[in-house]
């Protein structure tokens, strides 16, 4: 369509340019021509002026191209691969805290400090898979439950072990997995419960135990006498 308006125009010119030089050789009116002329020359800037360029020429080398994919698509596959094993051992190891939380909550009736100030959780995370798989053989620190219950968060995330008479043991289940919880009393008379994520099944009631565990709060519940006991709970990783 552009070439053809552009075709007309020039022909347009050219017999504007003819009939002007008529004019001037009959000795006649020129005002037609000159009119004929210059629309045909703005017809022919405008075509110009509106007609795209033609795309310069780019050769572009195959064997480049292919090694450049190559070696993009390799990158984003190693990198597709380790945020995928990052992003499923953070989500394990966050349903393994959050559940741990949900227990302790429900056990505890929400008495016990879960906030991630509590440093309890870092060792908690460390010690998933022995927290799982119920490790006695782990070497913690004998403490005295006196400490504790003084203040608490000087202990939080220790590793410690305390040894006791058995007042309750029931075994249940949880989403991770079997659990035991054990309430002991000292030779100080102070209360320490452990949550272990393993059925307990050697242990019962009045027996003298060493429980291994990490102290996450201390809290107080309601007796069977009609009491307030007072006590530290800990997330079991052994018991002896």
């Amino acid at each position: 369509m552009v070439a053809l308006i552009g075709f007309l125009a020039i022909l347009s010119a050219l017999v504007g340019f003819i009939s002007l030089i008529v004019s001037f050789i009959f000795k006649k009116e020129k005002k037609r021509s000159l009119i004929i002329i210059g629309a045909s020359l703005v017809t022919l800037f405008l075509m110009a002026a509106i007609t795209p360029s033609e795309p310069e020429n780019i050769t572009v080398d195959e064997n480049d191209f292919t090694t450049y994919a190559d070696e993009n698509e390799n990158d984003s596959w190693e990198e597709e691969i380790i945020f995928n094993e990052n992003e499923e051992e953070t989500e394990d190891t966050e349903t393994f805290i959050h559940q741990v939380a949900s227990d302790i909550d429900f056990l505890t009736d929400s008495e016990i400090d879960l906030s991630e100030d509590n440093h309890a959780w870092d060792v908690v995370e460390k010690l998933e898979e022995e927290i799982l798989e119920g490790n006695p053989d782990l070497d913690f620190n004998p403490v005295d439950s006196r400490e504790i219950e003084k203040n608490i968060e000087d202990h939080q995330g220790e590793k410690y072990e305390i040894g006791g008479d058995v007042v309750d043991i029931y075994q249940d289940q949880s989403l991770i997995g079997d659990t035991t919880y054990i309430h002991i009393v000292d030779e100080n008379y102070n209360d320490s419960i452990f949550l272990l994520y393993k059925h307990v099944n050697d242990v019962l009631s009045n027996d003298n135990i060493t429980l291994k565990g990490i102290p996450i709060d201390n809290y107080h519940f309601e007796n069977r006498g009609g009491g307030t006991t007072f006590a530290t709970f800990y997330i079991g990783v052994g018991v002896n």
